[in-house]
Parts: structure tokens; C-alpha cells; sequence
């Protein structure tokens, strides 16, 4: 699917920023987050609909992305706990 193969690679992208982002103690706000998987959810689906792919399996995709999102969305902006 063409959405798994785009995901990957800008999922390994994105955490990798967020990993380097929290070493240097700059945190994103789940909300930036949210808004720029929005508009990459928007673009992958715009891109499947220029492809004539069955707007079921668009649906399905976006769908998966979401939750791909919310699940890294989560563990790039959680804050680290600090030991007692």
C-alpha cells in the first residue's frame, strides 16, 4: 500500500527529530504535532485520490495514519518523569 511505505519512512524522520529535540530540551506541543501529521495525512490522501485508488482503501489509510499519529504524537511530546 502506498501509504505504509510513505509512513515509514517519515515516521523513522519525525522521531528522530523529536528524540534530538528532547535531548536538546526543546519540546513540541502535541498540538504542533497534531496540525503537521494533519497536513501530511491531508497531502498523502490528496495524492491517493490523483491515483484513483478506491476511496475505501483511501479512507482505511487515513484511518491507520491517524492512529499512527496519535500513537507518536504521544511519545514524542510525553514529558520524562523524574526519578524520586
Amino acid at each position: 500500500m502506498v501509504f505504509s511505505s510513505a509512513f515509514e519512512g517519515v515516521s523513522h524522520a519525525i522521531a528522530n527529530d523529536s528524540r534530538l529535540a528532547q535531548q536538546k530540551g526543546n519540546t513540541m506541543s502535541f498540538g504542533l504535532y497534531a496540525i503537521g501529521f494533519g497536513i501530511l495525512i491531508m497531502g498523502l490522501i490528496y495524492g491517493a485520490f490523483l491515483m484513483h485508488l478506491p476511496a475505501r482503501w483511501i479512507v482505511v489509510g487515513a484511518i491507520v495514519l491517524v492512529g499512527a499519529g496519535i500513537l507518536s504524537g504521544v511519545k514524542a511530546t510525553r514529558q520524562k518523569d523524574t526519578a524520586s
